[in-house]
């Protein structure tokens, strides 16, 4: 089965239940050429490898701890949060209060799964690409990839995440508690550390690549990309 509108790598999605509607779902992912896992509801920093999830589709929304997961993921920059309820059940209007952007009946055809899919990732950008140049360097990002003067720039899922964020809202800066929610998904931070660590990581990651000058620090409020990188 082909997939419709999508990145060449596979996407990952992430099915929050642990009963048949989970499974359901999970052998659907597979049919039309996710990846798919599926364990108990956990918010993003709970998961290992959370940062790397496109999709999280869950069959829970009842508890307040399955209504909070919900909410984090959909808080995330790039994910698309989708429930699955039995036709007619009346609590399924409750995905929708936990930021999910679609609800599928449990019966859902794989075919009309994928079209479904295939819409969502194209109107969060998946496969929009954000390119910014000094003249001589290039940087182009999309939520799926980054190439540095056409190649690819290693990095983890996490940083490209945060790369992308800040290359999307370039030549503006991106404060760290904007930075917390979009790449981590978290709404509240008392302490900016993490987030300058994951950016000095990245700046070497960047500067291997020949591009170390293109973040720079905004004192007292977060970071951007250089102005030297405009986009083109």
């Amino acid at each position: 089965m082909t997939t419709y509108g999508l990145d060449e790598e596979p996407l990952r999605g992430y099915v929050a239940g642990t009963g048949p509607l989970a499974r359901r779902a999970r052998r659907m992912l597979r049919e039309i050429g996710w990846k798919a896992s599926s364990g108990r509801s956990l918010g993003p920093g709970a998961m290992p490898g959370g940062q790397g999830i496109d999709l999280f589709l869950t069959t829970e929304i009842a508890t307040d701890a399955a209504h909070q997961h919900a909410l984090s993921w959909a808080a995330l920059d790039g994910v698309a949060v989708v429930g699955l309820a039995e036709r007619g059940d009346p609590g399924r209007l409750l995905f929708f209060d936990a930021g999910a952007d679609d609800v599928w009946d449990a019966d859902l055809p794989a075919e009309e799964a994928q079209y479904r899919l295939a819409a969502l990732m194209r109107r969060m950008g998946r496969r929009r690409p954000v390119t910014l140049s000094d003249g001589a360097r290039s940087l182009t990002v999309t939520r799926a990839t980054a190439m540095v003067d056409g190649r690819p720039l290693t990095t983890t899922p996490i940083r490209h995440r945060l790369l992308y964020v800040l290359a999307d809202h370039a030549p503006h800066p991106v404060q760290n508690h904007d930075l917390a929610r979009l790449v981590w998904g978290h709404r509240h931070v008392e302490d900016a550390g993490f987030v300058h660590t994951q950016v000095s990581r990245l700046r070497r990651e960047l500067a291997a690549a020949g591009l170390g000058d293109a973040i720079t620090t905004c004192w007292g409020i977060g970071y951007t990309i250089s102005a030297a990188f405009a986009r083109s």
